[in-house]
């Protein structure tokens, strides 16, 4: 008994040879086995002897190996129009595109005589538009802090309540 444990830890470490399997393997199993180990090469004994019932079994396979490789080829065509149509979209693509660059760059002459020029002749008025752009964005920006404002309230009454349970 100590023996075919031994053996049995050997074969699950995949150091068990043919012979040492086929004793496993062989050896006669009572009826009522509870082990878990027995039942499982009780299983491979049984399933060893047992013959396949279909004659053309080999032939079926290899037809069906040959099928698969007809997919293969079908799907490396499709493949292959796949990429060639991909290739064209990308090439036509880059032609558009520098012949668009191109065009803008002589469709559009740089301008010779640039001169900027103020919007407001005088400095104070100029001065006061400023002013009254920077408070309209002051006022919005004080808006979104009112609603932070709002979320500490939330976030301190929260933890008034965990304080209490």
């Amino acid at each position: 008994m100590k023996e075919m444990d031994e053996l049995k830890k050997k074969y699950w470490k995949g150091r068990t040879d043919r012979d040492e399997e086929r004793s496993l393997k062989n050896r006669p199993f009572s009826h009522d086995t509870t082990h878990v180990e027995d039942i499982y090469f009780q299983y491979l004994n049984e399933k060893k002897n047992e013959k396949i019932n279909f004659p053309d079994f080999d032939v079926e396979i290899i037809r069906k190996i040959k099928g698969q490789q007809g997919e293969q080829r079908f799907i490396s065509k499709i493949g292959y129009w796949r990429l060639a149509a991909a290739v064209i979209i990308l090439i036509t693509a880059g032609i558009l595109f520098f012949n668009n660059q191109s065009g803008t760059q002589t469709s559009a002459p740089p301008p010779e005589n640039l001169v900027l020029t103020d919007t407001y002749n005088d400095p104070e008025k100029a001065f006061e538009e400023t002013k009254k752009a920077l408070l309209f964005i002051s006022n919005k920006l004080n808006k979104g802090t009112e609603l932070t404002s709002e979320f500490a309230k939330f976030s301190e009454t929260q933890e008034n309540l965990k304080k209490e349970n």
